[in-house]
Parts: C-alpha cells; structure tokens; sequence
C-alpha cells in the first residue's frame, strides 16, 4: 500500500510539473513548485535599476539572506536582481550611501524549469571610487570580482564568500560555517575572523594583518612574499610541501600574516606543491 501511495505521489508532482512547465512557457514566466505547509508555486521576477552618476557615492551597504550577491566593476552604475515576487530587494540612496536590502528565503523547491536562486548584481563604474563597502549575508554566496575600495568588511553566516581581484587598504571578513576563497587580491591589511569553515588564500601580496580560526581547515599558497606568524592551540596541525610542523612555528616573509585559534588545520604549499596537498 505505502508503495502504491508513493507512486501517486510521484505521478502527481510529475502531472503538476508538466503544467507549470507548460504555463511558464506560454506566458513566458519562471514559476518553480515548492513545499511549505503543502505545495506553493513561486514565481520569480527581474528588475534592473541605474544608479544616477549625479549621486556621490562612496560608500555602498548590502544586507541579504538567502541571495547570491555580486559586486564588480564595469561600465554602469546599476543593481540587477533575480527575486521572488513578495520579495524584491529595496535600493536607496541617502547622501553618499547606497543601500541594498535583499531578503530571501530558503526554498524546499520540489520542481522547477528556471533556475530559481535569488540574486543581486551590483555594477559600480570603474571610474567611481569607493571610501567603503560593507556586505552582510546569511545562507548566501557573496562574490567580490574586480572590486577597488579603500575598506572592505563582509560578513557570511553559512555560504560562500570568494574574494577575485579585490584592491583594499582594510579588509575584515567575518564567516561561520562558511568557505572563504580570497584569489589575486592586493590588501594592504586584513582581519579574518572564521569558525567551521574552509578557507583558500591565495596570491597574497604586500599584506599584513591576523589570521583567527575556530575548528577550519585552510589552504594558503605560499608565494614567497608573505611572512606567517603561526600560533595555534588544542587538536591543531600545521604542514608545509607536505612537511609537518610545529602549530606555533614563524615562517619569514617580507610582510607578516598572524595567524591564531584552535582545533584548526593550516596547509601552506608554494606553487610547486599546491597541487599535492
């Protein structure tokens, strides 16, 4: 009996699929079926807005829960996103901050046509130079791609944040169960602060600052330029080229990276090893 009631079960998400596909098509929507206290169809919308360049814009702040966020840089001035139709995200403006309000929410999605994930695309010309960007997530993934500010703090509880070709004299960057990838980035000075997570630092260049780890595994491409300052506790390792080494150990560098916790595991491979570990 549970099998034959399964199988209309089955049959029937399969029947109610087919019709949303079929009405997405025919009115060019993105619908997706989900289950919150029964089945709900979700329709999905996109909105784009231009920043005016007579704004003086200096400092931008983004809050968002459930949304992939990204910032770059390019020719316009303009937030685009991908929302929920109950949920659209609120931009303002108020002297020389931008603002964005992003407030998703986790979908248990049974069938969709469309990719349904609500994202915001923030543009910022590259002539246009930023005094501070401040970005907050829950259960989202947050990208910095080409961005230039003079401080940069992001903080992510449980999701993504990935750091490529960011230029900052300040960086803090919060995370809780999160995967942190900082990539081709020149920060003059970074404060790190992580638990149970995964992070990859890579490429480095001319920074100082503090590294503090709470139960996380990471990665760090040793390029030679970068001096660490090691000084862990409780169930910790520490290797470098695949050789163990004491968890409180200094490796010399021109620039100096503290790096403090406990219960965490640190891997430093140059560009010979990276692969190996």
């Amino acid at each position: 009996m549970k099998l034959k009631y399964f199988l209309m079960a089955g049959l029937g998400l399969m029947v109610s699929g087919g019709l949303l596909a079929g009405t997405t098509y025919a009115f060019g929507t993105h619908r997706s079926l989900a289950w919150e206290n029964g089945p709900q169809l979700v329709e999905m919308n996109h909105d784009s807005q231009v920043i005016s360049t007579k704004e003086k814009i200096n400092k931008i702040v983004v809050n968002a829960q459930y949304q992939q966020v990204e910032i770059k840089r390019g020719k316009n001035f303009e937030v685009n996103s991908t929302y929920e139709k109950a949920s659209k995200p609120q931009v303002t403006t108020k002297g020389d901050t931008l603002t964005i309000n992003g407030n998703g929410r986790e979908q248990n999605v049974l069938f969709h046509v469309m990719n349904n994930t609500s994202k915001i695309t923030l543009t910022v010309p590259s002539e246009l130079p930023l005094d501070q960007l401040v970005l907050e997530g829950e259960q989202g993934q947050l990208l910095l791609n080409d961005v230039v500010s003079e401080n940069v703090s992001v903080t992510n509880n449980g999701g993504y944040i990935t750091f490529n070709k960011v230029d900052g004299n300040k960086v803090k960057v919060n995370s809780v169960q999160s995967y942190v990838n900082i990539d081709n980035s020149d920060i003059s000075n970074i404060e790190l602060n992580a638990k149970y997570g995964n992070l990859f630092l890579n490429g480095f260049k001319n920074t100082q600052g503090t590294v503090m780890l709470e139960n996380c595994y990471v990665d760090f491409l040793d390029n030679g330029e970068i001096g660490l300052d090691i000084d862990l506790l409780g169930m910790s390792t520490v290797t470098k080229n695949n050789e163990e080494l004491p968890i409180k150990t200094v490796i010399k560098g021109e620039n100096n990276i503290k790096i403090t916790g406990y219960d965490s595991s640190v891997v430093i491979a140059d560009e010979n090893h990276q692969y190996d570990v």
